[in-house]
Order: C-alpha cells, then structure tokens, then sequence
C-alpha cells in the first residue's frame, strides 16, 4: 500500500503483464484491503489475515550451513 499510496495507479499497470499476479504486501487493515481490491490486486498478505510467526531454531556453529 505504501507504494501505491506514493506512486500511483500507474504503478500497478506498469507491473501488469500478461499471466502475472499481483500480491499486494503489507496489507494490515480491513480498509487496506478494500483499497487492494479496488485497485485489483490478485494476492494478498499482512497483519490483516495473520500475525507474523516466529519460527525459533537452533543457532549453527560458525562455518556450518543449513542444507
């Protein structure tokens, strides 16, 4: 939204191509949403639909990668 806000409908039909989506990020409100939908926005993620999710892991030593 942030993006659409400074920039614009045009933004949206410049990233419009043939077989794309849209997704629509950091949708945190209901009226966001209206607003994504409006301007026809395909997909759509944020606070809006779920909190984020920490996912806690082990800490690697130093020089192991994950596979």
């Amino acid at each position: 939204m942030r993006d659409l806000s400074a920039r614009g409908p045009g933004l949206l039909a410049a990233a419009r191509a043939p077989h794309a989506s849209l997704i629509a990020e950091r949708v945190e409100t209901e009226d966001a949403l209206l607003e994504c939908l409006d301007a026809g926005f395909d997909l759509f993620q944020g606070h809006c639909f779920e909190p984020a999710i920490v996912i806690e892991r082990e800490s690697l030593p130093v020089g192991v990668q994950a596979v």
